[in-house]
Order: structure tokens, then sequence, then C-alpha cells
């Protein structure tokens, strides 16, 4: 687990991925094959993505508000830079606590009631998404 107290970072949008000051949480997982950001080829996965945990196998994946295998709950936001899960699953990490800029998060599919909802379970966790207001 990593604690980097005031850390600032953007994503590669350079849009600014940390809402304060406040310190961030890494942990090591496991990103699931096929685990992709919008707007990606399939199995490439950014910073930036909010995942999900696959009950059955512990392993991370998108975050997707519909389904019923564990994913449906909001658990982390992916850390590594970019990650290729199109053949096999790959070792990653995930931000598990500290302030996030809602706008750089990757929410995949999710609408605006499901968005609000999963910012309540990551916020259970220690995860605080919140709006910047521009200058």
């Amino acid at each position: 687990m990593v604690r980097l107290l005031g850390a600032t970072e953007t994503t590669e949008a350079g849009v600014q991925l940390f809402a304060g000051s406040h310190d961030i949480e890494t942990k090591p997982g496991v990103i699931l094959l096929g685990t992709t950001s919008t707007g990606e080829a399939a199995g490439t996965a950014k910073k930036g993505l909010v995942m999900g945990v696959v009950t059955a196998s512990g392993k991370l994946t998108n975050f997707d508000p519909v389904a019923v295998d564990g994913t449906q709950v909001a658990d982390s936001i992916l850390a590594t830079e970019e990650i290729e899960c199109a053949a096999a699953d790959s070792n990653g990490e995930a931000y598990v606590h500290g302030p996030f800029n809602k706008d750089a998060l990757d929410w995949g599919a999710a609408n605006a009631a499901q968005i609000t909802a999963a910012i309540l379970e990551l916020e259970a966790k220690g995860i605080y998404v919140q709006e910047i207001q521009a200058v």
C-alpha cells in the first residue's frame, strides 16, 4: 500500500485526477482479461477507470452497475498508467483511498443516477469523489 500525501497527477487527457491533498493509497490487484477503458481497444485499460470486483474470483474489472457478478458495486480506481488485458489477466495497482476528480474518472456506460450511487459506494470505502470547480 502506497501513501502519497499531497499528490498531484493528471490523466492522459490532461485532466487533474486528484481532488485535494489527502493521502492517496493503492493496493495491488489482478485485472481481469478483457478489462477496457472507454474509447480504447478491447483489453486496454487506463488510469482512472472505476473498477468493480468479480465476487467469484476477486479480480478487478470494469464497474458495471447492471451486472450481477459483484462488479455492480464500485470498489476502486485503476492506478496503473495503462495495462493490457487483451490476452490474459494482468497485475496492476488500484487506488483504494483518497480524493478524486469526478470528471477525470472513467465510469463506462453508467448513467448519472448510477454514477451517484457508485460515488456513495466508493465513499464508504474511503474514496472521495468530488467535482473540481473551474477558477
